[in-house]
Formats: structure tokens, sequence, C-alpha cells
């Protein structure tokens, strides 16, 4: 299962390293303790809007990590649609959730079916439903898996923008 080829926490401890930076310098870039940090170098799961706080601390799209695992599903989200999503975000309201809901409907799924896919509750599925900005990369990593869709380009090109944004100001 493609989840299990990658361990976030290793990943973002060997690009500090690289990078010859401190834990104590990502704490303070991201606004939390040095033992949070120690802490997410040995999960192999992260929440996507921690994740992009710390890719952008780092300067490196982590997500790709993830993409890069899911390049070959069946279905492939085009590029422009993506970012056409993204950069509509903040007006239109959407979420990573809703994206999710879209596919499902499109497949002609149910909440159900997905939820005894993913193996969780119904209310499990409506609560990802809701989720504005982040969920667990494990989690989608199952609902890719599932959908046979690469949400993570969406982080991707999610990750992009905001550099984009940043670098204009």
């Amino acid at each position: 299962m493609p989840q299990e080829k990658i361990h976030i926490g290793t990943l973002i401890k060997n690009k500090l390293k690289e990078d010859g930076r401190s834990v104590s310098w990502l704490a303070q870039k991201i606004h939390c303790k040095r033992r949070n940090i120690y802490n997410i170098f040995n999960r192999a799961s992260i929440d996507t809007a921690q994740l992009l706080k710390i890719s952008l601390a780092l300067k490196t799209n982590l997500f790709l990590y993830f993409s890069e695992v899911y390049e070959n599903m069946i279905y492939k989200t085009e590029y422009a649609e993506l970012n056409n999503i993204c950069c509509h975000i903040a007006e239109d309201g959407f979420s990573i959730g809703s994206f999710i809901k879209k596919k499902l409907e499109e497949d002609g799924r149910s909440v159900k079916w997905l939820a005894n896919k993913i193996h969780c509750k119904q209310s499990n599925i409506y609560a990802i439903f809701r989720q504005k900005e982040s969920i667990n990369t494990t989690q989608l990593s199952s609902i890719c898996n599932t959908l046979k869709t690469n949400f993570f380009e969406y982080f991707c090109v999610l990750y992009i923008n905001v550099v984009s944004k940043m670098n204009n100001s």
C-alpha cells in the first residue's frame, strides 16, 4: 500500500539535517515547541495543514513525495483544473473535503461505499467533507487508493500558489 512507503517524519528530519537547520529553528518557524518537532520525526503521517507549514518553512514541497506515489493512478486530475481550483479556494470556499465529495459523486459512489472501503464510519466521511484545508496524510492516502485519484496533487498546487503569493508580496 502506498502510504506505507512514505514516513513523513523521517523525510522532514532528513531535509532539516540536509539543510543544516536545527530542530529549534523549525520549531520557531512553525510556532511550536521543540518536543513537537521530535514527535513529528516519529510520525508516519501528518495533518496536511501542518505539512504545508513545514514545507513552506523548509522551502520544499513535501507533498510531492506523496503525489509521486500516486502519479500512475487511473484517474489523473489535470494540473490546470487543480490550479483553477486552488486559485479560487478563498473566493468559493473550496476545500479538500468538497474535492473528495465531488469525486465520489462523479464516480456514482455512496458515502457508505467509501466508509466501507476505508474502514471507517459514515459519520467520518461526512466529517471529511466538512474539512476545509487539511486532512491526515494516511487517511488521504486511503482515499486516493480507493477513488483512484491523486488528491495530493491538490496540495502540491496549493503549495506552489502559496509560495507564488509570498514571492509577489
